[in-house]
């Protein structure tokens, strides 16, 4: 009996069942009491879901590889013949075939392993290091005051598409050092690529819509690095394009990959972030008053959503070799999904699991942004975006309400990323 639940949550979930989509962890408790690890038929995947495996798995990055983190290996090959099929004998795609999605793309930070991840990496810190976030604050602030002046004589707005996007998107791409008149599009783009992942159900004119994303950010990029290989700035595709001694020594595409990785991740998980923080607070009055009374306890109910409503419900692993997980043998090249937000439901590791609570002692032990070698390196960004963002709108919009009941708001159709699609408010 609870084998076929657990395949029929699965099957719900990648129908994308609203009700599923907004709350899949009956599912994983499900299967972190009969199954902790399962063979999905469906995913192509085996799914890890208790906290000790998810863990030892992020751990041992031999056995368990990070190529394919997103969308694992047979999925980018159906992928890639897929686009070939839709777009031939288009010739606005002729310049852009050597691009990825028509190949597949170089691996970079969360989709490689050592050595080039380290070294992915401590580029990537060094242009996000604390200095440089906390000098970012300020900016934050300015862009959240600005984007609540625009909508408050209205009196009513969409939080996710007025608010929640737009400030991210225009915070990383501040970081990466493009013009402000040029962010809508540049996220617009982002819109478009990121729309397979964890969606299987993309029709033809959204798989057009997404290529067209990638030629023309492709082209931007490669064009912005090439300035900034001839004229360096402060700004982090500066740092990416002009890679120092002892550092990764990037190739155009890999350049292109990286740029793209992180502006996406900043893009759409705080925008989730926020979102979600956002529907929690408008359902908790005494919560919402706690916060705005207790200058420390905005932090903490962040990390409780983070731990409660993990952005990146999980994230895929290739074995190297053949291993064991919990009384699993499991072959090699097999595809692993570990779910960060099982783990951190997962009653063995967390006391009250299902319960937002302020005392919480390791409130910041969640699996959120990752573990190990791979533990998100814009997680301060993240954490401080969502802090400043959810301050400002308690406090400049104090009457704020969601228009419709909280179980009504749709979710992303995703089953690796997680958040609400709209939140029509009124204050």
């Amino acid at each position: 009996m609870a084998n076929d639940l657990i395949d029929q949550g699965i099957d719900r979930l990648l129908s994308h069942d609203p009700g599923m989509l907004r709350c899949p962890y009956q599912l994983y408790t499900q299967a972190r009491e009969s199954r902790p690890v399962f063979w999905s038929e469906a995913i192509g995947a085996y799914i890890v879901t208790r906290h000790e495996d998810v863990v030892a798995v992020a751990r041992d990055t031999e056995t368990f590889s990070n190529r394919d983190s997103a969308i694992p290996g047979p999925a980018r090959r159906a992928d890639v013949a897929a686009i070939e099929k839709i777009t031939r004998g288009l010739a606005e795609f002729d310049d852009a075939r050597d691009d990825y999605p028509f190949v597949d793309f170089p691996q970079v930070l969360s989709d490689a392993d050592a050595p080039a991840h380290g070294m992915h990496r401590r580029m990537v810190l060094r242009a996000l290091s604390a200095k440089r976030v906390r000098a970012l604050g300020d900016v934050i602030s300015a862009i959240c005051d600005e984007l609540v002046d625009a909508v408050l004589p209205a009196g009513r707005c969409e939080l996710v598409t007025d608010l929640a996007r737009p400030l991210p998107s225009r915070v990383i791409l501040t970081a990466l050092g493009i013009p402000e008149s040029e962010s809508p599009a540049i996220s617009a783009m982002i819109d478009g690529i990121g729309l397979p992942v964890g969606n299987p159900h993309l029709t033809p004119e959204q798989q057009l819509e997404r290529l067209r994303c990638h030629r023309d950010f492709s082209a931007y990029f490669r064009q912005l690095l090439a300035d900034r290989r001839r004229e360096p700035r402060d700004d982090l595709v500066s740092v990416i394009a002009n890679a120092e001694a002892g550092e990764a020594q990037l190739t155009e595409p890999e350049q292109l990959s990286l740029v793209m990785q992180l502006v996406s991740a900043g893009h759409e998980t705080t925008t989730r972030l926020i979102a979600a923080t956002m529907l929690h607070l408008l359902g908790d009055d005494e919560l919402r008053r706690r916060v705005l009374a207790e200058p420390d306890a905005l932090g903490t109910v962040i990390d409780e959503v983070l731990r409660l409503e993990s952005p990146v419900q999980g994230i895929f692993r290739l074995t190297t070799r053949p291993t064991r997980i919990g009384d699993v043998d499991i072959p090699a090249d097999a595809v692993i999904w570990i779910l960060w937000a099982s783990a951190n439901r997962d009653p063995e590791y967390v006391e009250c699991p299902e319960r937002l609570r302020l005392d919480r002692p390791d409130s910041k032990s969640h699996l959120a942004f990752g573990h190990g070698q791979h533990f998100c390196p814009g997680a301060q960004l993240a954490q401080l975006e969502a802090r400043i963002a959810v301050r400002t709108l308690l406090e400049r919009l104090p009457n704020l309400r969601l228009d419709i009941p909280a179980d009504e708001v749709p979710f992303l159709p995703s089953i690796v990323m997680h958040g609400p699609v709209t939140m029509p408010v009124s204050f």
